[in-house]
């Protein structure tokens, strides 16, 4: 018995694949064969005798550093404390007191040119202690091509992990960024989208003296690369419930220098200012330029070319993709519904049903039993809209996902700071990690599990993809966690991505044949962090909170306050309560290392002196905290 995959004639030429499957079915892959040329590799510059003209920042060659330090200076080391301060605080325990110095970043070049002694050097801006408070490692932009007031600091990098996230474009441990308005990025990409850009130009140039500056890879812009100049266009289902078509161009090409590989380039895509106008009338707020990966990138000009009919010559992006290139595309249904289905227990689960490319697809949530226990999992069904046909093809083409919606937020209150949710993970014993996900803005955790219970809240429990589980080890994933072009709403895709593998592609669409032959198949996610077991994982999530900055602190004291109603605390379990009174405990102890040795009091300073942090604010939550702490004691005896 054999499954065949085609390659369709969207435009002229051939190609398919036969392999051996217990499964007779035809599944129809794409209907684009000069899309994926057999060739196994392409020139990724336009013209490849032209090295690209691209603006050269300020490198960390002698030279360079030398001009740097003795004429533009764009930052210097936080005028709260000097370097040799920071030096003699560090603990020389955490992860940045281990590393060592990054040799590559600002202050690290110019202490190399001018020959500085161990004891003159500055502080590399990399590894400047994790329990040194934000306020004395911020240092500011002057100089790189940010707006007034933009500052940025290394801060700990193991925050980030603890809570799962999409993957980010340009990944900067620890990085942390803080707009003029005191808004908190984690990400440079996060931070881009949200910083006003006057030009391509100068926004290229932002992010290559930036990365230079801070020690990264050198990206320069690489002005030839195809798809540069080419139209985008992406769609997606809203937050409510309507399909969004964006419209834009690629408007520049980064990557690290030496290198046209398309996996290690990122874009900056600016969106149609008519189309943002018309979107925001529907409530749906996009930034007008954002930083994109490669499959992106290919995947929006492709989709724009489908939907506008383009001719297919020699500039088409579907005509000069091959199959080592990866793309990614959202297909926004036409129809979407939700209903809870009464069971034959008498209880009532959801089912969500989509219509796509012709298709009816029906994803139900059903209990089995696994390991002695019960678990959930979303079974999908499909039915062909075309009743009398017998072809059971599905019209999907390569890098193509059905968009099911928003996976999270669904009420204002799943938003969290992202120190308030490690918290209550912790507290929780980490049982709500496989329902969080770090936002667009990414100080923010969309949580959609109940505060005082750790399950999933009313609205979540009626939502089908809340229930969908994660792959084990051997299994293939059909859905896909992504963040929309708008505020950032976590989306669930489904489908075969397309990696720049047309064995694995064609091999994941073959998994999926039993679904068009009307049988039921269980949807997985990927898995989405390894922290190891929850010993270990738990005592990485006490290491952070040790390090937390005192607005961090703040919003933890917030946090527990709404989770514990000391009226209604007997009803919580006593090991709950427990892990809260470590978690305060350690907070305790943040605070008063904060009061001992960073404030003004502490560093030296007078009454006048704005050196150290507000001894009030930090007695102030010290309190909060020991308050919070004798209502727990109170109740665990």
């Amino acid at each position: 018995m054999s499954t065949t995959s085609n390659l369709g004639q969207e435009t002229k030429g051939e190609g398919s694949a036969t392999t051996s499957s217990s499964v007779t079915s035809k599944v129809t892959i794409g209907d684009e064969s000069a899309a994926l040329k057999r060739s196994p590799k392409r020139p990724r510059i336009a013209n490849d005798q032209d090295e690209p003209t691209a603006y050269t920042p300020k490198n960390n060659t002698s030279s360079n550093v030398r001009e740097l330090a003795t004429t533009n200076q764009p930052i210097q080391q936080s005028k709260e404390l000097d370097s040799k301060m920071l030096q003699d605080i560090m603990c020389g325990s955490c992860i940045f007191c281990r590393m060592p110095r990054c040799e590559r970043c600002f202050v690290c070049s110019v202490s190399n040119v001018q020959g500085q002694t161990k004891e003159e050097r500055g502080c590399c801006l990399r590894k400047v202690c994790c329990h040194v408070p934000i306020e004395f490692k911020l240092q500011h932009t002057v100089g790189l091509g940010f707006p007034k007031g933009w500052r940025f600091a290394f801060d700990d990098p193991q925050k980030m992990s603890l809570v799962w996230g999409t993957k980010r474009i340009l990944a900067l441990a620890g990085l942390k960024v803080l707009s003029p308005r005191g808004e908190i990025f984690h990400s440079l990409e996060s931070a881009f989208a949200h910083i006003p850009h006057s030009s391509i130009s100068r926004a290229t140039t932002m992010l290559e003296n930036f990365l230079v500056h801070v020690g990264s890879s050198r990206y320069v812009s690489v002005p030839s690369h195809f798809l540069v100049g080419k139209s985008y266009c992406t769609e997606f289902t809203s937050n409510r419930g309507s399909n969004v078509v964006l419209f834009g161009k690629i408007a520049a090409c980064m990557g690290p220098s030496g290198t046209d590989e398309d996996d290690k380039l990122f874009f900056i895509l600016q969106y149609d200012q008519n189309v943002l106008s018309i979107a925001q009338s529907m409530g749906t707020e996009v930034q007008p330029l954002q930083l994109i990966n490669s499959e992106m990138a290919w995947g929006g000009c492709i989709s724009y070319e489908r939907k506008s009919g383009s001719r297919r010559d020699s500039h088409s992006a579907i005509q000069n993709i091959d199959q080592a290139t990866a793309a990614e595309t959202w297909v926004a249904p036409d129809m979407r519904s939700e209903d809870m289905i009464e069971q034959p227990d008498g209880t009532s689960l959801p089912q969500l049903t989509v219509f796509a490319r012709g298709y009816k697809f029906s994803f139900e949530v059903k209990a089995s039993i696994r390991d002695g226990n019960q678990h959930y999992g979303v079974f999908a069904s499909c039915t062909s809209l075309q009743e009398t046909s017998s072809d059971q093809s599905l019209n999907l083409k390569p890098g193509e996902l059905i968009d099911l919606g928003i996976f999270s937020p669904l009420r204002e209150e799943d938003e969290k700071t992202l120190p308030a949710y490690i918290m209550k993970n912790y507290i929780h014993q980490l049982k709500t990690g496989r329902w969080a996900v770090v936002a667009g803005r990414d100080n923010i955790v969309y949580d959609i599990t109940d505060d005082k219970t750790g399950e999933l809240h009313d609205a979540a429990s009626k939502r089908v993809l809340s229930y969908i589980r994660k792959c084990t080890k051997g299994e293939r994933a059909t859905i896909h966690a992504r963040l929309d072009p708008s505020s950032g709403h976590v989306h669930y895709l489904f489908g075969i991505r397309y990696e720049g593998n047309w064995m694995e592609y064609e091999s994941g669409m073959q998994e999926l044949a039993p679904l068009f032959c009307g049988r039921t198949v269980e949807v997985t996610m990927s898995r989405q962090h390894g922290l190891g077991k929850k010993g270990a994982a738990g005592s990485k999530y006490l290491q952070s909170i040790s390090m937390f900055q005192l607005e961090d602190i703040l919003a933890c004291n917030s946090q527990l306050a709404q989770m514990f109603d000391s009226e209604m605390i007997d009803q919580f379990p006593s090991t709950l309560i427990e892990r809260s009174k470590e978690v305060m405990k350690c907070l305790e102890g943040r605070l008063k290392k904060l009061i001992g040795m960073f404030t003004t009091k502490s560093l030296g300073g007078d009454g006048s002196s704005k050196r150290g942090l507000d001894n009030d604010r930090l007695v102030s939550a010290l309190e909060q905290s020991m308050k919070l702490i004798r209502m727990l004691e109170g109740h665990s005896k």
